[in-house]
Parts: C-alpha cells; structure tokens; sequence
C-alpha cells in the first residue's frame, strides 16, 4: 500500500505517472515500430520487420493469452478497489482483475526479443519497462507482485517463443531470421 499512497505527499510525480502508467509503454513501441523501417537496404528492412512480428507476437501471446487465462483462475481484486480510493487512470472497470499486470507482460516480452537482437535497445525497453510497471503501481492500480509476475510472464514467452522458433524454425515468414544474429 506504501507505494501507491506515494501520490499523496508527491503531487509533482502524479502527471509524470499518469503519463508513463497510461501512454508511455505504447509511446514506446510505436516509436520503435516506426523507426526500424528506416533503412533503405531491402533485406535489412524484411529483417527487422520480422523481429518486429516476433516481438509483437510474444507481447500478444503474453498478454491477450497466457495473463487472461490467469486472471480467469486466480482473481485479485486492485488497490484502488480493496483500500476503496480513486485512482490517478480510471481502469475498464473496477472487477477487472489485477493479477499479473498484463501491461508489464506486454511490455517485457516485446523488450526480451528486442533484447535479443538490438542489446542496447532491448536495455532501454527493460528500464521503460520497470518504469511502466512502477507508475502502474504508483496510480493505484496494480500490486508489486502483479508487475512482477507480469515482468516474469513476459520474459518467459519471449524466452519460449524465441526457443521455439530457433531450435524448430517451422514457421516459414521466419525463416532465416536468427542468421543474422
């Protein structure tokens, strides 16, 4: 609870945390989206557009999959709802269920297969990540335990998924990806 009433005595943080907790990760993904088109070789651009696919791939798996078949078996209530406050972002509705963050396991499998192929980049979304996940909590939203999980949840598929493709290579718009690594 300490970390969410932190609103309370830091007003100058609330707009900084709303932001990163409402806008940023999707700030970031876009710009990185964007920005991997710029290159005028015709092969790099196919390959980093199919990194792209991977790492959007294991966001989705990761959050629209693996987090709501979770949620459907172990509900939790959020902050907001079990101390009964207004959070700083309305969420959908107040009986969503909080538990993993689905914006952390988002988040964190799109930075691991980012990771795995742009180092620098992939750090950069690793800390835009803890940031993401630590505003979510700030707002009211999530518990320490669900950015976590989220967290652990993300890396575990892009792990999984990146295994998967690399020791089977069955899908064949990968093919070839993991020569240039």
């Amino acid at each position: 609870g300490k970390i969410h009433d932190l609103w309370l005595s830091l007003p100058a943080l609330d707009l900084p945390m709303w932001f990163s907790a409402k806008f940023l990760m999707y700030l970031l993904v876009e710009g990185f989206l964007v920005g991997i088109m710029f290159t005028k070789d015709k092969e790099e651009r196919r390959h980093r557009l199919k990194v792209a696919v991977l790492a959007l791939s294991a966001a989705i798996l990761s959050r629209f999959v693996i987090t709501e078949a979770i949620r459907f078996v172990f509900p939790r209530p959020r902050p907001f709802v079990f101390f009964d406050f207004y959070p700083l972002i309305a969420e959908p509705t107040l009986n969503s269920s909080s538990f993993p963050s689905g914006h952390a396991a988002f988040f964190f499998a799109f930075a691991m297969i980012v990771l795995f192929y742009w180092p620098r980049a992939g750090l950069l979304f690793m800390l835009g990540g803890l940031l993401v996940g630590f505003s979510r909590i700030y707002v009211g939203v999530h518990w320490p335990s669900d950015i976590i999980m989220g967290a652990a949840l993300g890396i575990l598929t892009a792990f999984s998924l990146h295994w998967f493709l690399l020791h089977k290579q069955k899908a064949p718009f990968f093919n070839g990806i993991y020569e240039r690594t």
